[in-house]
């Protein structure tokens, strides 16, 4: 006599719920799968956009725009004047050098712009990265210069001064740093 499994028996609803669970995890991982590559698709790649002291990573052309407008106050297509784009980065940096009397050896910061303020600082200087990260829509050639006095103190120094000092000496830069152009 042959075995017949009774798809009501134990063994029978075992092999069903295995069979189950398979399947609900196959569907699950497809899913999650075409959620994460949409959604990866949707990203842009960042755009670099390079100065003598700068990489400037960026992924809308309006924010890079922006940043460079409200840093510079005259809006312009970077694509046709990219030299003149760049002398008002380094030409900010150079003047940030010139007030501290520091001038790093091969100094160079890693810029992030981003389009959209949402919430909390404006801008920030992470030494650990070298890196400012700042919102296109809400900075100003002040706030682009004290950021860059953080990284240009922590570059000069072979130890980096504490927090209070980096402060101390950004803020003397956010009063002289255009104050013998008055």
């Amino acid at each position: 006599m042959r075995k017949y499994s009774h798809p009501l028996t134990i063994s029978g609803l075992q092999n069903r719920t295995v069979k189950l669970r398979r399947s609900l995890l196959l569907l699950f991982l497809i899913l999650v799968h075409s959620l994460f590559a949409s959604s990866l698709s949707l990203a842009e790649d960042p755009k670099i956009f390079k100065t003598r002291y700068t990489d400037i990573s960026y992924t809308d052309s309006k924010a890079l725009g922006a940043f460079l407008w409200r840093i510079g106050g005259k809006r312009f297509n970077f694509d046709d004047d990219p030299a003149l784009a760049k002398s008002r980065i380094d030409r900010i940096i150079d003047r940030v050098m010139d007030v501290l009397d520091m001038h790093p050896r091969r100094f160079h910061v890693k810029v992030f712009v981003r389009d959209k303020y949402k919430e909390g600082r404006v801008a920030y200087y992470s030494n650990k990265d070298a890196s400012i990260t700042l919102y296109a829509d809400k900075i100003t050639d002040g706030i682009f210069a004290h950021e860059v006095a953080h990284a240009v103190i922590c570059s000069f120094f072979v130890k980096t001064p504490t927090e209070t000092m980096q402060e101390v000496l950004a803020q003397y830069v956010d009063k002289h740093l255009w104050s013998d152009y008055d």
